[in-house]
């Protein structure tokens, strides 16, 4: 998993796509020692994702970015 993904790139994936990436770094995320620095970008990720998923649920809609 690369280390930095664009906000604007997980905006343009469909609800279902963010969903599977959120389990997938989620599953990752469980398997990493805690307080490594792989956890904390990985749980940061998680955050940024979820925060995407809330985001698209209340506007039905997708997410531009000008």
């Amino acid at each position: 998993m690369p280390s930095y993904v664009y906000t604007e790139t997980l905006a343009k994936m469909s609800k279902q796509e963010l969903q599977q990436l959120y389990y997938t770094l989620l599953a990752e995320y469980r398997k990493l020692p805690e307080g490594s620095p792989a956890r904390q970008t990985t749980g940061e990720l998680l955050s940024r994702v979820q925060r995407i998923l809330h985001r698209k649920a209340i506007t039905g809609q997708a997410m531009h970015f000008s």
